[in-house]
């Protein structure tokens, strides 16, 4: 299903695509436009991409449960088995999807780059998530060291490695989340 998912965005996308061969940019009104566009479909993105991971995450919790009721059927061995497969694909399509939206308004921005002639309107891009509140601008700084922290304290003080890596997948939604919901990348 992923195949064909890709082949059909591959063909609908494909006359767009000499906007990658040859130079162009967009005026100012459609450059604001787009900025408008992508940030109303921040917190969609945010969403999508958070039940995206999640259901990749928990897709073995629908087998797990199903094994723990002790039934010997085959039919709930394959049903367990076909749901792990189920959740694992609604999530990789939730996750390309809403990716492939945002480059899109990535792409479309990029287009006024500096060496264009619309590259006035574009605005810079460090790459970096800038935060308006100065406390969020705060922790965020010091986010990837304290979870680190949390982790290596957790793990040495209870030896139970086997769960604490699950401190990991939590802490990228979590920052995913305060990035599109609260970070610019644009300084907007």
């Amino acid at each position: 299903m992923a195949v064909g998912f890709f082949i059909f965005s591959g063909s609908i996308s494909s006359k767009w695509s000499y906007l990658k061969q040859e130079p162009y940019c967009i005026d100012f009104e459609t450059a604001n436009w787009v900025i408008e566009r992508k940030e109303s479909y921040r917190s969609t993105h945010a969403m999508l991409l958070t039940v995206g991971i999640m259901l990749c995450i928990l897709c073995a919790v629908p087998a797990i449960i199903i094994s723990s009721l002790n039934t010997k059927s085959t039919f709930a061995d394959s049903l367990s088995g076909g749901l792990v497969l189920v959740f694992i694909a609604i999530g990789v399509f939730m996750i390309v999807f809403t990716n492939m939206k945002k480059s899109s308004f990535d792409k479309l921005l990029s287009l006024n780059g500096a060496q264009t002639m619309g590259g006035n309107f574009a605005n810079s891009h460090d790459g970096k998530v800038h935060y308006e509140n100065p406390v969020v601008a705060a922790i965020m700084s010091v986010y990837w060291s304290t979870v680190t922290c949390i982790y290596l304290c957790w793990s040495f003080i209870t030896f139970d490695w086997g769960i604490t890596w699950i401190i990991w997948p939590v802490a990228a939604i979590i920052n995913s989340l305060v990035e599109n919901l609260l970070g610019d990348k644009h300084g907007n």
